[in-house]
């Protein structure tokens, strides 16, 4: 038979970490994309009047972004699991929290 429990509180810490782990997770999804628009980018013919950028410059933009583009994902994850984890146990305390049912 189910049991409703109610979650009054979420450890921020622990919240945060995991949206690190999910938001990171994410972001590995997109590298490859990622590096597909910079390999496209770094081949399409350039404009006559358009500023020189080399094949080289645009490549190398996209690997960095490549590597970075998870890490930043992540940290953000970290922030607003954190925050949102804080603003949960605050509201948790004035409305009671989320009830789910338990077997």
């Amino acid at each position: 038979m189910p049991v409703k429990k109610r979650l009054v509180r979420i450890a921020p810490m622990q919240l945060g970490k995991m949206f690190a782990a999910l938001y990171g997770a994410m972001g590995l999804i997109f590298v490859p994309l990622f590096g597909i628009m910079a390999l496209i980018g770094a081949f399409i013919p350039k404009q006559a009047n358009a500023p020189a950028a080399s094949g080289f410059a645009i490549a190398s933009f996209g690997l960095i972004f490549m590597i970075a583009f998870p890490v930043l994902y992540a940290l953000m994850g970290f922030v607003f699991g954190i925050v949102g984890a804080a603003i949960y146990n605050l509201l948790a305390q004035w409305i009671g929290g989320i009830e789910v049912e338990v077997e």
